[in-house]
This record gives structure tokens, sequence and C-alpha cells, in this order.
């Protein structure tokens, strides 16, 4: 009879993720139609830039197809890709002046090294789609462990007692350093929806600051979240609160490859921000209240 029915879904208690909603319509007591749609609950606060200062550079090797990059004890390690097959895949202890390894190892072809972070006295390196994390010693860099997990790896970061990996879509999962054993899975809404593509991780006071792939190569729901972006992330809820937009930099880096790298390096407060083959690092100071 041409009659609109309504209804509503309070999504007041749900956590933030992608949710599917099956509709079936009824005649006479038997199902005549079916329709799904998926509904989205996003974060409910609206986006902050936050502002920067660019202090300095630094010089990087552009030799590093840069997948991860962390300060542990004012010590600065990266971890890099393995595109072109050239046994590429490296951890390393970078000298700060130079940019270059005081000391690395390199996993053979065609392991293709992703994300890193440190915990205690290990290293931990993730893969591509090896679906390997590799655990080093922190002195001597030798292999003490390799620990499995199922799909793509990407970045990795840790908030002290979990380690929290990306996997190129809106999710990040938290991990047992021991076992590698998945413990949750949060998904990154911001206001208008999910914020896919994330890359290189670090977690800083209580957030995670993440880089945004190329957005071209994969579909984004958030048309402001692109490479020029740096995102912030609620751990615990999973809302991006906030962006560093990082478009200048890329313009003075005049690079051809995408950023991938932020370090925070407690000694002076400071974010270290390079990219994947870039000769530069830029060093950035965010406003106090924002850190």
């Amino acid at each position: 009879d041409g009659e609109v029915l309504t209804f509503q879904i309070p999504t007041q208690e749900y956590t933030l993720g992608t949710y599917s909603i099956e509709l079936t319509g009824f005649s006479s007591g038997e199902p005549v139609n079916n329709d799904e749609r998926f509904l989205f609950v996003n974060a409910n606060s609206v986006l902050q830039e936050q502002e920067f200062e660019l202090l300095e550079t630094h010089p990087h090797n552009p030799n590093n197809f840069t997948q991860g990059y962390e300060f542990f004890e004012d010590k600065l390690y990266e971890s890099t890709g393995n595109p072109r097959q050239t046994n590429a895949t490296l951890v390393a202890e970078i000298n700060l002046e130079t940019g270059t390894s005081r000391r690395e190892v390199k996993q053979p072809n065609p392991i293709f090294g992703e994300g890193l972070t440190i915990i205690g006295s290990k290293i931990y390196q993730a893969s591509w789609q090896d679906e390997k994390c590799f655990v080093y010693d922190l002195e001597s860099l030798n292999i003490l462990d390799t620990l499995n997990y199922q799909g793509e790896g990407w970045g990795l970061c840790n908030d002290g007692k979990n380690i929290i990996m990306s996997n190129g879509t809106n999710k990040l999962t938290f991990r047992d350093p021991k076992h590698f054993e998945l413990l949750k899975t949060i998904e990154v809404h911001s206001d208008r929806g999910p914020v896919t593509n994330l890359n290189e991780l670090e977690y800083v006071n209580g957030r995670i600051y993440a880089n945004v792939w190329m957005s071209e190569q994969r579909f984004q729901h958030d048309s402001r979240m692109n490479l020029t972006k740096i995102v912030v992330i609620n751990p615990e809820t999973g809302a991006v609160e906030s962006f560093i937009d990082i478009q200048d930099i890329l313009r003075k880096a005049s690079a051809t490859n995408v950023p991938n790298g932020i370090a925070y390096r407690k000694k002076t407060n400071t974010f270290w921000l390079t990219g994947k083959y870039w000769n530069q690092v830029y060093e950035i100071s965010l406003n106090a209240k924002n850190i």
C-alpha cells in the first residue's frame, strides 16, 4: 500500500566498525525479498588538524625502502622492504649523523620486510606476504625466533606490552610478543568513515600515529585521508582524533616515493619523518598541547 516503514538503530554502545544489516520482506507470512546494507559506526568527534614546526633535516639512506622507523633508548632503528628482489630486506641501527647503517642484518630473497618495533631486548620485524615476524636480539642482531601470523603485515609499533600491527586496511591487531597470538582487533574510523591504507606506525603517549598509503590504490571512504596525512588514533576506540598534514614536507622532499617512517625521539620530544628511498629525514615538533 506504499507505506514507508522506518526504524532506528541505537549505536551508542557499538564499537567503531562496519556492521551488516539484513532486511527481509514478508507477504502472508512468507519471505518475498531480501536486502543487505552496511552500517558504519564512525567516530563522533570532528577531526582536528595538528600544527607542527619543521626544525631541521637529517640525511637518510636513499637506498632504503623504509618500512619501519623507531627510536629506542635514543638509538634509531630502521627496517626496509625488498621491491626489486635484491636482498634489500634488512634491520639496521642508524647513524644519526650520516643516515647510514652502524650495523645491520639482512634477510634473503624473496623475504619482503615491513615494519619494526622494539620491546625490551628484542626487535620485531614484520614481513609483507610471508606471514612471518622475525625476532632479533637487540645487541647482536642475531635471529632469535620466527613467529607466524595470517595475512599481510605492514606497520608495527607497541604500547609497552602488546605489539600493534597494520595490514593496509582500516584494522589494527594487538598481539602478544611471545607467540604473536592475536589478542584483539580494532577498526579505525574518522567522523566520515573507515580510514584504510594504514601503514607505518608509532605509539606515542597513548596514541598511535600512522602513515596513510596511496588512497588511489585502495578505496578510501574519507577523502581527506591520503599519503600527505599522518593520522592520530585512539588505541582504545579506533577513533581518528586528529591528523598532521605533511604536504609541505613532501614538496621539500621532491620525492618520487611515498612517506613511510615516523620515529618519536623522546630525548628531544620531536618526530623524525622520512619515506621510501628518501634522502632526507625531517625533524618536526608538534604543538605541546597536542602531545
